[in-house]
């Protein structure tokens, strides 16, 4: 991997992220990144793989030099990806995570064939039961959420707040727009049951 794209993926990442306090999803920083000329495609399902890992890989890179520095701490999730300024004690509080060796190996990168995103991609539809991914897609796509943002079940908390994020943005009494509304408790409506969450 060219050490100096990654520095500049790294800059560009602190740039997009620093009017975001709350953070980013995976997603929305990756399209914030393409605005920059950057080669990140969204489809086909290879090149999605190839997209996700290239930006976790600098993400986990960026996130090793602000603990060095002692400027910052990153927190890396698809659903959220958000910079803390450092503060005395951080040191201590900085987690380990199991994921940042595999995308710090560029092997993992260079290995990952078609056929493996696919056995991949498969595995979750067959763990989730869908037979309509379309509708999931339009879904998760409609909460302006990544594809991949139900495979691991500890995204189902998040997936909830975002959509409780959205709904009270577009909400039609605060000056929101009723069709925006409408599409995302319809795509809450219909993920509910993939998360086992209830009615309130």
């Amino acid at each position: 991997m060219n050490p100096a794209l990654v520095e500049t993926i790294c800059h560009l990442i602190r740039q997009e992220l620093a009017p975001y306090p709350a953070g980013l999803s995976e997603y929305a920083l990756i399209k914030a990144l393409r605005k920059h000329h950057l080669d990140l495609p969204l489809s086909p399902e290879l090149s999605l793989f190839r997209s996700h890992f290239l930006l976790f890989h600098c993400l986990y890179h960026l996130r090793e030099q602000l603990l060095s520095e002692r400027s910052g701490l990153l927190d890396i999730h698809t659903l959220c990806i958000c910079f803390t300024p450092w503060q005395p004690g951080h040191e201590g509080l900085a987690k380990s995570d199991p994921l940042q060796a595999y995308y710090m190996d560029w092997q993992q990168f260079a290995s990952t064939d078609q056929q493996e995103v696919h056995a991949l991609l498969d595995s979750f539809w067959k763990r989730y039961h869908l037979t309509d991914s379309g509708h999931l897609q339009a879904a998760l796509c409609a909460l302006e959420l990544p594809p991949e943002a139900m495979v691991d079940g500890s995204n189902h908390q998040l997936i909830r707040r975002q959509y409780q994020r959205l709904a009270m943005q577009h909400h039609p009494d605060r000056g929101g727009d009723e069709c925006r509304f409408k599409e995302i408790q319809s795509a809450w409506d219909y993920l509910r049951p993939f998360l086992g969450t209830q009615r309130d």
